[in-house]
C-alpha cells in the first residue's frame, strides 16, 4: 500500500497544452506539474518538466494542488488517466516515433542483440455509440530519457525486457479496452468496465522497484439520488513486485457530488488487511473569493491516524477586474508540505495578450521565489510571440534527491502559422541557463517543431513533430537521461 501510494504520487499524465502556439509532447504522461524543483526534467518513471514558460496559473503549473488530481492519485491510485469515466469523443488516435539515430524497427528485428534506445508507441480508439453503447483502447508506452538508471533497473529484473513490447525496459508500459454504456434516463448516468496490464517502475527507499498489474479490472457506475450524482467504483488486479510472490487486490469506493462538495470513501483489501480513505472536496465562492480544497484521511484498522496519513490541500484566490482587458488574481496554496503565493495578472486586447505571475515557495525542503511573463500576438493567420521564466533556490536539506542549481532561467520563442487554411506549421526555439552541480552542464538552446494537416471533411489530422532539435545531446540535470532528439508522427481522427 505505501509503495502504491508513492508510485500515484510521482506519476501523474495529462496533456500539456498552452494558451497560444503549442508542439505537443509525445504522449499524456509527458506532463508539466509543480513539483518545487524548477524546469528540470526527472528521468523516471515517466518524466515530466516541472515547470515551462508560458504555462501560468492553477490549470497549469498548479496541478500537483489541484484536489480532482489529489483524489486521482491518492485515492484512485491511478498511474495515468485511463480510469475518467466521462465518455471520451468518439475516434481513434496513432503516435509512433523514436530518438534520431536509432532505428525504430530494431525492437523487432534486433531482439537481445543489443541494447536498443528508445520507441514511443500511442494509440487507441473510442467507438461511436450504439443504443448508448461503445467501446473503447488504448495501448501507451514510452521510454525516453531512462538510460541514465538503465543497468540498475536490468540488473534488478535480471533481463532487459519488462513490458508489453521491445527489450528496453521502458519506464511504463500498458494496454487498456472495455465497454461502456451512456444513458439517457433520469435515474442511470452511465456505466463502464475496462480490464488491462500494465508493466512499471517506482522509487522505493533506495532503488527502482519493477511492478507487474495484470490483470486488472475496473467498474464504475454513476447515477442520481436526491439531485446529488453518486458514484460507484469497484476494481480488482493482481499485483507483484517482479521478485515477490504475485498478490489478489481488491477495492471499491463510493462518491457523492454536490453542485459545490463531493466526499466518499474508498476501501482496499491486501493480504488480508484493509485500508479505507475517507475524502472530502470543496469549491466555493464569496465576495470575490474562491477556493479549492481537498482534505483525506487514510486509515488501517487497529491502528491510530498519524500525520502522515492526512492529505492536505487548498487554494484561496482573489480577483480584480483592473479594466475590460486585464485582469488581477492574488492567490495562496497550501498542502500537508507546503504553501505558495502569488499574483498574476492577464491582459488581452486583440490581438495582443500578456500575462506575468511572481510567486514565492516554501516547504520544508526549501524556499524559491520565481517570475514568469510571456506576451503573444494572434491573428487569422498567424501567432507569435515570447516567453522567460527565472527563478531562485534555497535548499535546506543536505542530501537531496534531485541535485538542482540554486537558481535558473529559461526563455521562449513560438510562432505558429497557418498556410493554406488547413496546414499549420508550429515552432519553439527554447534556451535553458547553465546549471551548477556535480556534473556542470552547460546552457542550451534548442528548437521544438510540428507540422499538423487538418482534413475536416473526415475530420483528421496528421501531425509530424521534431523536438530537442539543433542542441546537444546534454541532462537537463545531473541525475537525469541524456535529451536527445527526437521525431514522431501521428494522427487523430474523430468518427
Amino acid at each position: 500500500m505505501r509503495i502504491r501510494c508513492l508510485i500515484s504520487w510521482t506519476c501523474s499524465v495529462l496533456f500539456c497544452s498552452f494558451a497560444f502556439a503549442q508542439v505537443q509532447g509525445e504522449v499524456p504522461a509527458l506532463t508539466p506539474l509543480t513539483s518545487g524543483l524548477g524546469t528540470h526534467l526527472i528521468a523516471m518513471p515517466t518524466y515530466t518538466y516541472s515547470r515551462l514558460p508560458g504555462t501560468l496559473g492553477l490549470s497549469a503549473e498548479e496541478e500537483t494542488w489541484r484536489p480532482d488530481k489529489w483524489k486521482d492519485r491518492q485515492i484512485f491510485h491511478r498511474f495515468i488517466p485511463l480510469m475518467n469515466w466521462e465518455t471520451e469523443k468518439k475516434g481513434v488516435w496513432f503516435y509512433v516515433g523514436n530518438e534520431q539515430g536509432d532505428m525504430l524497427w530494431q525492437e523487432l528485428s534486433a531482439l537481445g542483440e543489443e541494447a536498443n534506445r528508445t520507441p514511443m508507441i500511442y494509440g487507441g480508439f473510442v467507438s461511436s455509440p450504439v443504443n448508448g453503447f461503445y467501446a473503447m483502447a488504448e495501448f501507451n508506452q514510452v521510454d525516453h530519457f531512462t538510460e541514465a538508471t538503465f543497468n540498475a533497473r536490468r540488473n534488478r529484473v535480471n533481463t532487459q525486457r519488462f513490458s508489453l513490447v521491445g527489450e528496453n525496459l521502458p519506464a511504463y508500459s500498458g494496454v487498456w479496452g472495455g465497454f461502456g454504456y451512456n444513458s439517457e434516463m433520469d435515474f442511470l448516468k452511465n456505466v463502464s468496465v475496462l480490464t488491462g496490464s500494465e508493466y512499471l517502475w517506482a522509487w522505493h527507499e533506495n532503488e527502482w522497484v519493477p511492478i507487474h498489474i495484470s490483470p486488472r479490472v475496473e467498474g464504475n457506475a454513476s447515477f442520481y439520488f436526491m439531485e446529488r450524482e453518486i458514484e460507484l467504483h469497484a476494481a480488482t488486479e493482481k499485483f507483484q513486485i517482479k521478485d515477490s510472490v504475485a498478490e489478489n487486490r481488491n477495492d471499491i469506493g463510493l462518491k457523492i457530488r454536490g453542485e459545490n462538495t463531493g466526499s466518499g470513501f474508498h476501501m482496499i483489501e491486501a493480504k488480508g488487511e484493509e485500508s479505507i480513505v475517507v475524502w472530502m472536496d470543496f469549491n466555493h465562492s464569496l465576495f470575490g473569493f474562491t477556493n479549492r480544497g481537498f482534505i483525506a484521511f487514510n486509515a488501517w484498522p487497529n491502528q491510530q491516524i498519524k500525520y502522515e496519513d492526512i492529505y492536505f490541500a487548498d487554494s484561496l484566490e482573489y480577483g480584480v477586474n483592473v479594466s475590460k482587458s486585464t485582469d488581477l488574481t492574488f492567490g495562496f496554496l497550501l498542502n500537508q508540505n507546503g504553501a505558495k503565493l502569488y499574483g498574476e495578472t492577464a491582459y488581452n486586447s486583440k490581438p495582443l495578450s500578456a500575462k506575468s505571475k511572481a510567486y514565492q515557495n516554501y516547504t520544508v525542503d526549501f524556499q524559491s521565489i520565481g517570475l514568469d511573463g510571456e506576451i503573444a500576438y494572434k491573428s487569422a493567420l498567424t501567432e507569435a510571440g515570447v516567453a522567460y521564466s527565472r527563478e531562485f533556490f534555497e535548499y535546506y536539506r543536505e542530501h537531496i534527491f534531485y541535485d538542482i542549481k540554486p537558481a535558473e532561467s529559461s526563455a521562449k520563442i513560438f510562432l505558429k502559422y497557418r498556410f493554406l487554411q488547413n496546414l499549420l506549421f508550429t515552432h519553439e526555439w527554447v534556451y535553458r541557463s547553465e546549471i551548477k552541480s556535480d556534473v556542470d552542464i552547460p546552457a542550451t538552446w534548442f528548437w521544438n517543431a510540428q507540422i499538423e494537416q487538418k482534413i475536416p471533411k473526415i475530420n483528421t489530422s496528421f501531425y509530424a513533430v521534431w523536438l530537442h532539435a539543433f542542441s546537444k545531446d546534454n541532462k537537463d540535470f545531473s541525475f537525469g537521461g541524456v535529451n536527445r532528439s527526437r521525431f514522431y508522427c501521428g494522427l487523430n481522427a474523430g468518427f
